[in-house]
């Protein structure tokens, strides 16, 4: 085989069985695709701060799982040795399906092989399922792992292949492109809810469109005239101007019949809106890390979103000369970036991105990448507390002590100064809860990894305790005035509760309760005795609930309620 050249992951086959539940028998027989997949998920869902049913929509039972893969050579080394765990482990359904079994998904879970466009058509998928209302929350994605040379010889036969080295995108030298594994997963959500519910937006996909190159010369050719009509289709969807696009991140696998019919297509539909004075860059990351194949898509994706985050627009690699089959570029607007490159924009005008992606039987997949302005999010001034709860859990008390000294390393390098209640407010809130746990409470960033260099993590989990738990609602004396202050100015579910509550019992022509969670007593001396005496019982209820919803939001909940008087009401 002439082929030398291949970018591969360090381990692709290492797991960790015993934290997914599988034995060590069955993980043999599982593709490493799969065991890639389910690291990647989890985190993937840590990286989002995803918690199974802590919020409207991101319920297990309307979460969904879509993932592209393309190949699956471990099939074929498993031929001489199969066993009871050989279907499971080797068919392709599992890839979602172990996904969605371990964490307990009940929306769609779907497995799409498009070839090269896999990832970007399970991105497609997984966006019309938000938008159908099918699901809430989607892990969507691609994997690719390459683990028997068979591909290789039929795709270097093909002359697919470079015989050279890695890809060299929209070069005079390009000559096939260089096979890469990877895995890349996003969590997406329908952007209101990710508002709501103060998720970390990383960007804001406005459309994702697919079609077919049927009329193709041939099957394994892209097909221009079909590019173009997707491109147009998805600008013509998203009401948006081509003027406002300022990346390309192409396909650009470095094939000199693939990079020149996209190249092609891109300056037919985005040439005329740009010139000289405003370009529209064109790059590949496929210079960078070689041709992911299913997951290519969904790393071009993670590659843009970077460049949000960073914004700036790296050198293309893999770059020296400019394919001479290509029209000139550089009057036409269409620029390949040979240096770092500020990703400028207008203020009116938030930063976009096309991402163009196709697969070597015809089908091809656009998507239009738009950045999230944060100060669109309006948030509710919120007094920082006095003092915070952080929380770190794991599987083990080996895996416990090991996350402690990942806290401490980055308490203690991170350049950035992590604010205290963000820290603990993502490892509380926006972590699963495992069997050993360690909870501290601190006042600054320093007590914490004081707090944390001497805490014990060796303690067996707590036994499930057989006893029951009780509300007990006490009577109006214990209420006094600005009772529940604090916590009206620094826990907002229990500010919007009182707040909701206040608007009921004005509705009902009372008093506004509000001034009795206050220490200021000058509020209420228009109030006369009677009006003064019902704001008390009702801000006494009002708080006495208000607390519940509280608990129980930190999951814990009650099999038995008791009440004296007017606090005898059902939860």
């Amino acid at each position: 085989m002439p082929i030398k050249h291949g970018a591969f992951l360090n381990d692709a086959f290492s797991f960790d069985n015993s934290f997914f539940n599988i034995s060590p028998r069955e993980a043999i027989s599982m593709d490493p695709q799969q065991r890639l997949l389910l690291h990647a998920a989890q985190e993937t869902l840590e990286d989002a701060g995803y918690v199974g049913d802590s919020s409207p929509s991101s319920q297990k039972a309307t979460t969904g799982c879509f993932i592209g893969l393309a190949t699956g050579d471990y099939t074929d080394n498993l031929r001489n040795d199969i066993d009871v765990f050989y279907s499971p482990g080797t068919l392709r359904a599992f890839h979602s399906g172990r996904i969605s079994f371990f964490h307990g998904f009940s929306g769609p879970s779907i497995v799409t092989d498009t070839a090269c466009s896999s990832s970007m058509v399970s991105l497609y998928q997984a966006c019309r399922a938000l938008q159908t209302g099918d699901c809430t929350t989607a892990i969507a994605g691609g994997v690719n792992v390459i683990s028997s040379p068979d591909m290789y010889l039929g795709l270097s036969r093909g002359h697919f292949l470079s015989q050279t080295g890695g890809c060299k995108p929209f070069d005079a030298a390009a000559d096939g492109y260089c096979r890469a594994e990877g895995c890349v997963l996003f969590v997406l959500k329908r952007l209101s809810d990710a508002v709501a519910e103060n998720d970390n937006i990383h960007g804001v996909i406005r459309d994702v469109v697919t079609n077919q190159s049927g009329n193709a010369q041939s099957i394994t050719h892209p097909h221009s005239p079909t590019q173009i009509d997707l491109f147009q289709r998805l600008l013509n969807q998203t009401k948006v101007d081509p003027r406002s696009i300022s990346v390309i991140e192409a396909h650009g696998t470095g094939t000199q019949a693939g990079d020149t019919r996209e190249m092609e297509s891109l300056w037919h539909v985005f040439g005329p809106h740009h010139s000289v004075a405003n370009p529209i860059v064109v790059s590949s990351i496929k210079g960078n890390v070689g041709h992911c194949e299913a997951a290519s898509g969904a790393a071009s994706l993670a590659k843009l979103l970077l460049m949000l985050r960073e914004k700036g627009i790296p050198p293309q690699a893999g770059f020296s000369t400019i394919n001479p089959h290509f029209s000139d570029l550089e009057k036409s607007g269409l620029v390949i970036p040979r240096r770092m490159i500020p990703w400028n924009h207008s203020i009116s005008t938030p930063r976009r991105a096309m991402l163009n992606n196709f697969g070597a039987a015809g089908s091809n997949a656009s998507l239009l990448l738009e950045e999230w302005n944060q100060h669109s999010n309006t948030e509710t001034r919120t007094r920082d507390r006095s003092s915070h709860v952080f929380r770190i859990s794991a599987k083990s008390q080996t895996a416990l002590q090991a996350t402690v000294q990942q806290y401490l390393k980055f308490l203690g390098e991170s350049p950035h100064r992590p604010l205290l209640k963000d820290v603990c407010y993502t490892a509380t809130a926006r972590r699963q809860a495992y069997d050993y746990r360690i909870s501290v409470s601190c006042r600054s960033v320093q007590e914490l990894r004081s707090k944390l260099e001497t805490c014990e993590a060796s303690s067996p989990p707590p036994a499930p305790s057989a006893s029951a738990t009780v509300f007990c609602f006490s009577g109006q004396g214990g209420f006094y005035r600005g009772a529940g202050a604090e916590l009206m100015e620094t826990l907002p579910s229990f500010r919007e509760f009182v707040s909701e509550c206040d608007s009921i019992i004005k509705g009902l022509g009372n008093e506004s309760i509000l001034a009795m969670f206050r220490n200021d007593a000058s509020d209420d001396e228009s109030l006369g005795k009677s009006e003064r005496m019902i704001a008390e019982q009702c801000a006494c209820v009002v708080l006495e609930l208000a607390l519940a919803r509280v608990f129980m939001s930190f999951g814990i909940t009650p099999d038995y309620v008791v009440g004296h008087r007017s606090v005898t009401w059902p939860l």
